[in-house]
């Protein structure tokens, strides 16, 4: 385990799994002192599962107990299961959280800073907290919601946060949703996105989100749904000139199967086919 300190809150920058590792051997170390009667350290552990199991997990799962094993989750089938015997995402995102709070209990000389009441607790800690593409490993549920859970539990922290993932970018605030040129364009190599568009990627839909240029799509679609789309647009045509024979029909009715689009001129073919 490496020795608390400037350094040891940077290994996760450099070790993938050091955040997970260092801080549930932390965490099994408060277990074992609560054994002994540490008040303090009943108090922290208690302080950990709580916000561990306060909403982090998707999917029903919650952070349940930590013992000489491991941490431990609950499935929505009442079954406990060992965090390392979960997917990288919940172990990627729980990693992270406790390796938070470790590192303000070891900032704060064995103290963490909360606020709340007895729904809700979040640590008042203040800093700087760079997390690089969070979202990997996450389900776009997850993506949609980390992010606010983040920014609820740790309040005076900033999280300067890289992504590709527009789920993510919802959850910034004005000001914080910065571009990053790729190093062939030319220009700054930075730029905070404003007005119109980072109202389309905050508080619009993904498909608004992707279709700025600060994802730079021209469309959601795929290229082959795009090809099915315009022979759809072709049947269509003809049906409507009365062009469209028995064969252009039953393609039409496939591909509008794969594709749903307009019910117009598609689903009156498909009447007058079946009439």
């Amino acid at each position: 385990m490496m020795s608390p300190g400037r350094p040891a809150a940077l290994a996760s920058l450099f070790r993938e799994d050091a955040s997970l590792s260092e801080s549930i051997q932390w965490l099994q170390s408060v277990y074992l002192k609560r054994l002994e009667g540490d008040e303090q350290a009943s108090e922290l552990e208690k302080l950990v599962l709580r916000i561990l199991a306060d909403g982090l997990l998707p999917e029903g799962m919650t952070v349940e107990k930590v013992d000489s094993t491991g941490l431990w989750v609950t499935t929505p089938e009442g079954r406990s299961v060992a965090l390392t015997e979960l997917s990288d995402g919940y172990r990627t995102v729980t990693g992270l959280v406790l390796d938070l709070v470790r590192q303000v209990f070891v900032e704060n000389g064995g103290a963490i800073p909360t606020d709340g009441d007895d729904n809700r607790v979040a640590i008042t800690q203040d800093g700087v907290v760079l997390i690089d593409e969070i979202d990997v490993h996450l389900h776009v549920s997850w993506q949609r919601r980390i992010g606010f859970w983040l920014k609820e539990h740790f309040p005076n922290i900033q999280f300067i946060v890289t992504t590709h993932s527009p789920f993510i970018c919802q959850a910034v605030d004005p000001g914080g949703l910065v571009r990053l040129s790729p190093p062939w364009e030319e220009g700054p190599a930075a730029e905070i996105v404003e007005g119109e568009t980072f109202n389309r990627v905050v508080n619009g839909s993904t498909d608004d989100a992707l279709l700025t240029d600060l994802f730079g799509l021209d469309t959601t679609i795929s290229d082959r749904a795009n090809d099915t789309r315009a022979r759809i647009a072709q049947l269509e045509a003809r049906a409507v000139l009365d062009e469209l024979d028995e064969a252009g029909l039953k393609e039409l009715q496939r591909l509008r199967s794969f594709a749903p689009t307009s019910p117009t001129a598609v689903a009156d073919v498909a009447r007058r086919g079946n009439s």
